[in-house]
């Protein structure tokens, strides 16, 4: 009698990522731009804004898009 270990992954298993996750991933890409552009993208949406900011402090560190992304999620 063979053992299999029941945490292993099957062959014939299928993997799907939970439905809506593909959109999240794709919206919250941050466009390169000016601040113009991100800050229309952001529009009111805070999760846009975070993901905008943290972008932001990571990447190009525009002091103005900061302070404007910051102001809309009051840090």
């Amino acid at each position: 009698m063979s053992e299999t270990n029941p945490y292993a992954p099957q062959s014939d298993a299928k993997v799907e990522e939970p439905k809506g996750l593909e959109e999240t991933k794709t919206e919250l890409e941050v466009p390169k731009g000016t601040v113009s552009e991100v800050l229309a993208w952001v529009g009111d949406d805070e999760e846009r804004a975070e993901a905008a900011l943290d972008a932001e402090k990571d990447g190009a560190k525009r002091v103005t898009l900061i302070h404007v992304l910051e102001s809309k999620l009051n840090k």
